[in-house]
C-alpha cells in the first residue's frame, strides 16, 4: 500500500468520473498514472488488468489503437487458474471487442469460453447476460440465426428480471430485432426495436456500468432509435415513424444535459438518482441469497421509486419541454400557417425526410447511402469554400434541392418559413444555397430558414430591439498568455490579426444598450464576468477547432494572467461545463462554429451546440471559414435589422440577401485574413459577393 496502490483506487474513481463526461483525454492521462502505479507496485495483479481493459475501450472508442493494452491485459488474465472465478468478465469484454472488430469467429470463442467460466461462478447475473448478448450477435454475424435467438432469449431473460427499465435492457432488445429480422419476422423486428427506443426514453445513460457508463449518447442508442424510425416508415406508418424521431431528439438533448450541467437542473438529477437507487434495488430483490422479507421489501421499494420517477419525467416536461417529446398533435399546434418542420433522419441505407405543417405530415424516402451522403456534402462545401464556379456549385446545390426538397415542392409553394432538423451528414450542408433549377434562385430567396433539433424549438424569437449586448472583439493577432505554461500555444499559432473586427465592435457599440469588450478589455475572466449582464452575446474573434482534442477546440480571447479561466481560451469544456448563458441570442461571427466532431444523435460538438446546453436560445455560426471584411459588412447589417424590430432569423436572412446582391469587395479584400485559420493562401482576386461562400456560411440555431 505504501508503493500507491490507494492512490491508484482513488485515481480509479476520478477515472469513472470523466468518462462519465466524455472526457476522453483526460481520463485517459489518468488511466496512464494508474498503470504506471501497478506496472511499480503489482504489475500482473487484476486490478492492472481491469484498468488496461478500461483504458482499451477507451481508447478504442477515441480512435485509437487499443490492441497493445488489450495484449498485456489478457496476458495477466491468461496467467489465472482455468478455474478461476475472476476470469469470465475480462474474457466476455475481450470477445465484445474483438466483435466491434469485426472479428467475429474469434468473439464467439471468446464469449463461449467466458460464459462458461460465469455460468460456473455468476449463474443468472447480469455479467452473464452480457456474454450471452455478445454470443448472439457474434452468431448473427456468422449466419447461425436459431442459436443466435437462443442465446438472447436468455440475456433478456435475465435483464428483464433485474434491470427491466435500464439502457442495457434496450441493447439486448435491439440486438433480438436485429435477429428477428434477419430471420425474416419483420413485425417483431419492429415491435422490439421500438419497444427498445421508448425504454431509452426513461432510462438514463448514466448508468449501468460498462459501456453504458457514458453520459454522452452514444452511437449505439442512436441506431437503436433510427432503427424504429426506419421500421415505422417501411411499414408505412410515417406518424410512428416521425414519433420515435423526435423521441430520438429529445432524449439526444436529455443526454447532453445529463453530461453537463446536473447542478443547474434538480430533477434531472433526482431522475437520474432514482434509475441507480431502482436497479439496486430490482437486483436487491432478485438475489436468491437473500431472506425472502429482504426481498419483498427490495421489490416494493422499486416500485415506489419507479412510480416517484413517473412524477419526476412529469415535472421536467414542465421544466424543459424540449427534453420530453410531446405526441404529434401538439407538435402540429406549435407551427402556424406559413411555417413547417423539415425533420431528416439519416440511416445507413436510406434518407427519411418528413415534412411536418400545422395540417399535414408528409414523408418521404431518398435512396443513398449514409457515407455517400458525407461524400456529396463535403464536395458540395469544398466547391463554395474555393469559391467555384457558378455552373458547378449550382449544379450540385441543386441535386441536394431535388432530392431533399422536391418530393415536398407542391406544399413548399404555401410556405414562407422551414425550422429544419438536420441528421448526419446533413449537419453540415449550407440549406440556405441549395438551388432551385427550375425557378432559378435559391432556397433562402424563397424561405426564412431556422436550423433546430426538432419541434421542440418551434418557439417565437424575441423581436424587442435595443436588447443589452455584450460584444465581444479581438482585432489583434493572438498572443500568448503571461503564464505560457498553463495554455496551449498551438491553438494561437499562425493566426493573423482581424482589422474589420475592430469596426465591427465598434459598429456595435453604438447601439443603445452594448456593453464592448474589445482586445486587452476582453479577457476570459472580464467575459465570464460580463455574461449575466447581457440578453444577447456577440463574439467576433478566431475560433479554433483541436481535432486531436474535441473538447478543447476554443474562441481565442486576451489571455489575461495566463491562468486558469482567464488563459483566453474558452474552450468547449469550459462553455458546456462552467458557463450559464442568459436565455437569449449569442452571435458567433467566428470561423466554423457551427462544425465539430459529429456525435451520433446530437449532431457536431460545435461551439453553437455547446451555447445552446450552456443556455442560449438562439446561436448564429458558420459552417466554413469566413473572410474577415465581408463577415463585419454582414454582421453590421444583421444587428440593423434587429434594431428594426426583426426576429433573428428575419434579420439574418435580410442581411444574407443584401450580401448576396452586394458589389464586389475592394481589391484590398482579396488578402483578408480567415477568422480561424491561420495559413491559407489569400485569394488574389477580388470576389464578388454574391458567391454563395460570403453570405451562405451562417445559420441560425435554435436550441431546445
Amino acid at each position: 500500500y505504501d508503493g500507491g496502490i490507494h492512490l491508484a483506487v482513488v485515481l480509479g474513481m476520478l477515472a469513472d468520473l470523466e468518462i462519465r463526461r466524455g472526457n476522453d483525454e483526460q481520463a485517459l492521462a489518468v488511466l496512464d498514472q494508474i498503470g504506471t502505479i501497478h506496472e511499480g507496485v503489482n504489475p500482473a495483479s487484476m486490478d492492472h488488468a481491469i484498468a488496461l481493459i478500461q483504458r482499451a475501450t477507451l481508447l478504442e472508442r477515441m480512435g485509437r489503437d487499443p490492441e497493445p493494452a488489450w495484449q498485456r491485459a489478457m496476458g495477466i488474465v491468461g496467467q489465472l487458474p482455468a478455474d478461476s472465478a475472476l476470469r469470465g468478465e475480462p474474457l466476455v469484454e475481450r470477445a465484445h471487442a474483438d466483435l466491434r472488430a469485426g472479428r467475429a469467429e474469434a468473439a464467439l470463442a471468446g464469449f463461449e469460453a467466458g460464459i462458461a467460466s460465469l455460468q460456473q461462478h455468476s449463474p443468472d447475473s447480469l455479467a452473464l447476460a452480457r456474454g450471452l448478448q455478445g454470443e448472439a450477435l457474434a452468431r448473427l454475424q456468422l449466419g447461425q440465426l436459431e442459436a443466435a435467438q437462443g442465446a438472447i432469449q436468455k440475456a433478456l431473460a435475465i435483464q428483464e428480471r433485474d434491470v427491466p427499465q435500464s439502457a442495457t435492457l434496450a441493447e439486448s432488445l435491439h440486438a433480438s430485432a436485429r435477429i428477428a429480422s434477419a430471420r425474416g419476422k419483420l413485425d417483431i423486428a419492429r415491435a422490439q426495436s421500438c419497444q427498445a427506443s421508448e425504454i431509452l426514453d426513461r432510462a438514463s445513460l448514466r448508468v449501468g456500468g460498462d459501456s453504458l457508463a457514458q453520459a454522452r449518447f452514444r452511437s449505439l442508442y442512436a441506431t437503436i432509435y433510427r432503427d424504429c424510425v426506419q421500421a415505422q416508415a417501411d411499414a408505412q406508418q410515417p406518424e410512428l415513424a416521425f414519433d420515435a424521431l423526435e423521441r430520438f431528439r429529445a432524449r439526444g438533448f436529455r443526454a447532453a444535459l445529463e453530461a453537463s450541467r446536473f447542478q443547474s437542473r434538480p430533477t434531472l438529477e433526482a431522475i437520474a438518482l432514482s434509475h441507480d437507487l431502482e436497479e439496486q434495488a430490482t437486483i436487491r430483490a432478485n438475489d436468491a441469497a437473500l431472506p425472502v422479507e429482504l426481498r419483498s421489501e427490495a421489490r416494493r421499494q422499486a416500485a415506489r421509486i419507479s412510480a416517484e420517477r413517473a412524477a419526476l419525467l412529469a415535472r421536467l416536461s414542465e421544466e424543459l419541454p424540449a427534453a420530453v417529446a410531446n405526441d404529434l398533435a401538439s407538435y402540429r399546434s406549435q407551427l402556424p400557417p406559413g411555417e413547417a418542420l423539415l425533420s431528416f433522419a439519416a440511416g445507413d441505407r436510406h434518407l427519411l425526410a418528413f415534412l411536418l405543417t400545422h395540417d399535414d405530415l408528409h414523408m418521404a424516402s431518398v435512396d443513398i447511402e449514409s457515407t455517400a451522403l458525407r461524400l456529396e456534402v463535403d464536395g458540395l462545401r469544398q466547391l463554395l469554400i474555393a469559391r467555384g464556379a457558378e455552373s458547378e456549385w449550382q449544379a450540385r446545390a441543386g441535386q441536394f434541392h431535388e432530392r431533399l426538397l422536391g418530393p415536398f415542392a407542391a406544399e413548399l409553394e404555401a410556405l414562407h418559413t422551414l425550422r429544419i432538423a438536420p441528421d448526419g451528414p446533413l449537419h453540415h450542408l449550407p440549406f440556405a444555397a441549395l438551388w432551385d433549377a427550375k425557378r432559378q434562385r435559391d432556397l433562402l430567396a424563397t424561405h426564412q430558414l431556422i436550423m433546430a433539433d426538432g419541434i421542440a424549438t418551434a418557439t417565437a424569437q424575441d423581436t424587442t430591439p435595443n436588447r443589452r449586448l455584450l460584444a465581444i472583439g479581438i482585432s489583434q493577432a493572438p498572443e500568448l498568455p503571461a503564464a505560457a505554461a498553463t495554455a496551449e500555444p498551438g491553438l494561437r499559432r499562425g493566426l493573423s490579426a482581424l482589422p474589420a473586427v475592430k469596426a465591427e465592435i465598434e459598429a456595435l457599440a453604438a447601439r443603445t444598450g452594448t456593453r464592448r469588450l474589445l482586445d486587452e478589455e476582453a479577457t476570459e475572466a472580464t467575459v465570464r464576468a460580463a455574461l449575466s449582464a447581457a440578453d444577447d452575446v456577440h463574439f467576433a474573434v478566431h475560433a479554433v477547432l483541436d481535432p486531436a482534442h474535441d473538447m478543447e477546440s476554443a474562441l481565442l480571447l486576451h489571455p489575461g494572467t495566463g491562468m486558469p479561466r482567464d488563459d483566453g481560451l474558452l474552450t468547449l469544456r469550459e462553455i458546456i461545463a462552467e458557463l450559464r448563458i442568459p436565455p437569449g441570442l449569442v452571435v458567433l461571427s467566428a470561423c466554423e462554429t457551427a462544425q465539430g466532431r459529429n456525435l451520433d444523435g446530437e449532431g457536431p460538438l460545435s461551439f453553437a451546440r455547446a451555447f445552446g446546453i450552456a443556455g442560449a436560445t438562439t446561436t448564429v455560426a458558420s459552417l466554413w471559414p469566413v473572410n474577415d471584411r465581408a463577415t463585419a459588412q454582414l454582421m453590421t447589417r444583421f444587428y440593423q435589422f434587429r434594431d428594426q424590430g426583426q426576429a433573428p432569423a428575419a434579420a439574418l436572412r435580410q442581411a444574407m440577401l443584401l450580401q448576396a446582391g452586394a458589389a464586389s469587395l475592394p481589391e484590398s479584400a482579396a488578402s483578408d485574413p480567415l477568422r480561424g485559420v491561420g495559413a491559407l493562401a489569400p485569394r488574389t482576386r477580388p470576389d464578388s459577393q454574391h458567391h454563395p461562400y460570403y453570405w451562405a456560411s451562417f445559420q441560425i440555431w435554435q436550441a431546445r
